[in-house]
């Protein structure tokens, strides 16, 4: 290996461990603001929401972080300043061009596409969400050169600025609206700016530190354009799987609903499925992280062809990602009811939500899977599993929706995420080709879990606490945190006293010096 190419991954690993933080608070804020939003317009303003949200949503993940990791990447391979700038050239073109091109698109079949999800109102919102595609071009460039010239303390800032001031908007601008008209269309559609807005705000931040590239012309702008569109591609297929998914919901549940039952009673039920996604984000917030701080480290040591490393990282990717993912889906389901009830007000729809939480499990798995391969060079098979699951999913939809409504649609995830999760396992496999654990980390991760819900499940539902200290969103938020903190605690003491992560793997990740001190307390207690 070069010294320049040394040099490349070295700013490429930089980047993505640099940028850690930054994306977990943008993860946080995120899950979270959808809470006061939908306090404040109700489930039938939630589902007007959400039913345009997916848009926005594809559109930033795809470009503010799949194609500018693609771009740092290509710019930083490059071994002179002119096939720099000549990448960076055809990324401006190609991303300006797709921009336009969506913005047209979207303002003129606006129309066509609320009409397609049921609710001819969503127009307005489908075109002002349009005005989004216009910031994706010079976001996604500016920070792919920033990335890959190592400057990446402007782009974590504007990752957090962004996201900030897309939710004071969202959530100042729902105040207002619902304060002086209370309509729920505009609301949401105040909502959607605050995506423009922070995107504004993004390409302010980024141009103040703008980089140094200047535009020069390649005749070899068609490879450029493929190779940025599949390395963008793969880097933001995992993340983008979920959008799509909603954008199936968005353009299915809606309308069978209005089939079967009033108008306003279909749009409250699919506000209430939607608040699902909330929970879900919160719930594979350990698998985002790491994915964004183990992964770089397997693919530098891939690169190093230092194997061994890179198995051990590998292997203690997925066992992490196997132990949270399953305590997080467990102990959601378990507090579920009076988590519903603190954040939302009511627990109607229990048994849609607990399956849609479900999927927590199966994606903390599919997460970091697919970023390993990605480190590995292997992005193909992951977008055609993930391109098929969309359709599966639709499918799914189509059949299951009309018989059990949005448990229905709940399921239809449920089993597709299940397909997803059985293929990429299998295919992961055979790349490995060894065993990931052991059948005791198994065993001890599924009996730790037992034993927290064998706890938790009398505190909550046996414990008369309805007689002791009512039944309100105050007592609710008692018993949720209450709930959770036992949980953790059970599980955590339950797992560790037999450790099937050792203390010095701990120090891999985010927090984990203070995971690791625990495991060695709760170990020297039970030698007592």
């Amino acid at each position: 290996m070069n010294r320049q190419n040394d040099w490349s991954m070295q700013q490429f690993m930089k980047g993505a461990s640099i940028l850690t933080l930054a994306a977990f608070i943008v993860k946080i804020l995120s899950a979270t603001y959808r809470v006061p939003f939908q306090n404040m317009v109700g489930d039938a303003g939630f589902y007007t929401y959400q039913q345009v949200y997916p848009l926005l949503g594809i559109f930033g993940v795809w470009t503010s972080f799949g194609f500018a990791v693609a771009l740092s990447k290509q710019i930083a391979d490059q071994t002179t300043r002119q096939a720099k700038q000549e990448v960076y050239t055809s990324a401006v073109i190609l991303l300006s061009l797709i921009s336009v091109i969506l913005f047209i698109v979207l303002q003129g079949g606006a129309s066509f596409l609320a009409h397609w999800m049921g609710d001819d109102q969503l127009t307005p919102l489908i075109r002002a969400s349009s005005w989004m595609a216009l910031c994706m071009a010079p976001i996604a460039t500016m920070k792919g050169a920033a990335q890959a010239e190592g400057r990446l303390t402007p782009v974590a800032i504007s990752n957090v600025v962004e996201q900030a001031v897309r939710v004071s908007v969202v959530i100042g601008g729902a105040y207002i609206v619902m304060r002086t008209s209370s309509n729920v269309y505009e609301a949401s559609h105040v909502a959607v700016y605050g995506s423009i807005a922070g995107g504004v705000m993004a390409i302010l931040i980024l141009w103040m530190r703008k980089p140094s590239m200047s535009w020069t012309y390649t005749s070899q702008w068609k490879q450029h354009w493929k190779e940025l569109l599949i390395l963008s591609i793969s880097f933001s297929a995992s993340s983008l799987i979920l959008l799509f998914y909603q954008l199936v919901d968005s353009v299915t549940i809606f309308n069978v609903l209005i089939k079967i039952m009033p108008l306003q009673e279909a749009m409250e039920l699919k506000g209430v499925y939607d608040r699902g996604q909330p929970f879900v984000q919160l719930g594979i917030l350990v698998a985002t992280t790491l994915s964004l701080a183990i992964v770089p480290l397997i693919a530098h040591y891939e690169m190093a062809k230092t194997e061994e490393k890179a198995r051990q990282f590998t292997t203690l990717t997925f066992r992490i990602a196997f132990i949270f993912g399953l305590a997080a889906t467990v102990g959601l389901v378990l507090v579920l009811e009076p988590l519903n009830i603190m954040l939302f007000r009511h627990n109607e729809q229990w048994l849609a939500l607990a399956l849609f939480i479900m999927q927590i499990f199966l994606l903390s798995l599919v997460l970091p899977l697919t970023a390993i391969l990605q480190g590995k060079g292997k992005i193909a098979f992951p977008i055609i599993i993930f391109g098929g699951s969309v359709l599966i999913k639709y499918g799914l939809n189509i059949w299951l929706i009309p018989h059990y409504q949005v448990v229905g649609a709940s399921l239809s995830s449920l089993l597709t995420l299940c397909i997803v999760t059985i293929c990429m396992v299998f295919y992961f496999q055979s790349i490995v080709q060894e065993r990931m654990t052991t059948t005791r980390f198994y065993r001890i991760s599924v009996w730790a879990t037992m034993i927290m819900g064998m706890v938790v499940y009398p505190y909550l539902y046996i414990i008369p606490w309805e007689k002791m200290i009512g039944s309100g969103r105050l007592a609710a938020t008692f018993l949720t945190l209450t709930g959770a903190m036992l949980g953790a605690f059970v599980f955590s003491v339950s797992m560790m006293r037999h450790p099937i992560i050792q203390i010095r793997e701990w120090y891999v990740l985010p927090f984990g010096r203070q995971i690791a001190k625990w495991q060695l307390y709760v170990q020297k207690e039970d030698k007592k």
